[in-house]
């Protein structure tokens, strides 16, 4: 493949999934993490892309990202999260992570009454505060306009001060030896510290994301995690997790 060949279809990756990571364009195209780079700082200059330490983000001018990336997917997403809300006990308290397949999950739990979520996924608190049954909490922090989340040292400070029952965590990408990741540092920390505070962690998984790698590690599956995906139980990949992890409980949503 043409270099120039290779840059468009990056451009374009990047474009589809909002971020991307230099192991995951690595794996993906199958060249050199230094190869990568060099093709990102040439797309940056070009204003197709913005570069950051460790990958790239979307670059456009598109007014309305988040919802963009809020309808792709969305029956596999819905899928993964109606399975989570039928397993989700009474009378718990609930950490919501950011991402649009949550936000199903919130669609999903909006109803009930039993429940105490928080979360710093804004789109989230703001449907759950529609349906008025859920008690919402939302930590303090500053407004991630792209993630329509909460993110900085705030967020962490208060979250570090709750006990969860269960967290609700959407990683970015799961490898086959378990290795959880996600795009950005600081979501990194956020997931690290609430998976930290809570009894156990439901990870939800759309199919797309088994074998990425996003560029920080936050945690390694362990055989107390509950894990959804919409990936048939037939996949490689989750039959490499269930040999590292054999008493996890996985579901499949399509099943």
């Amino acid at each position: 493949m043409l270099a120039s060949e290779r840059r468009e279809r990056i451009a374009h990756w990047v474009d589809e999934h909002g971020q991307a990571s230099l192991d995951e364009l690595s794996q993906h195209f199958e060249v050199s993490t230094d190869t990568i780079r060099r093709d990102l700082n040439e797309l940056h200059k070009a204003g197709k892309l913005r570069q950051v330490r460790g990958g790239a983000l979307r670059h456009s001018e598109d007014p309305y990202p988040y919802q963009r990336r809020a309808i792709r997917g969305i029956e596999e997403k819905r899928l993964i999260a109606n399975r989570a809300s039928e397993i989700i006990p009474e009378g718990i308290v609930l950490f919501l992570d950011l991402g649009t397949t949550a936000l199903c999950l919130a669609e999903a739990i909006a109803h009930r009454s039993d429940l105490t979520v928080v979360t710093s996924n804004l789109p989230a608190a703001v449907r759950l505060g529609e349906g008025g049954k859920v008690t919402t909490i939302v930590p303090g922090g500053q407004v991630d306009g792209a993630i329509q989340g909460l993110v900085g040292s705030a967020t962490f400070q208060q979250l570090s001060t709750i006990h969860f029952d269960i967290a609700v965590l959407v990683p970015r990408g799961v490898s086959a030896c378990g290795h959880l990741t996600t795009a950005a540092n600081e979501d990194a920390q956020i997931k690290q510290l609430v998976r930290e505070r809570a009894d156990r962690s439901l990870l939800m998984v759309t199919a797309n994301k088994l074998g990425v790698k996003g560029a920080f590690q936050f945690a390694e599956l362990e055989n107390e995690d509950t894990f959804i995906t919409d990936a048939g139980e037939s996949h490689s990949l989750l039959k490499s997790i269930r040999q590292n992890t054999p008493e996890l409980e996985l579901y499949s949503a399509n099943n």
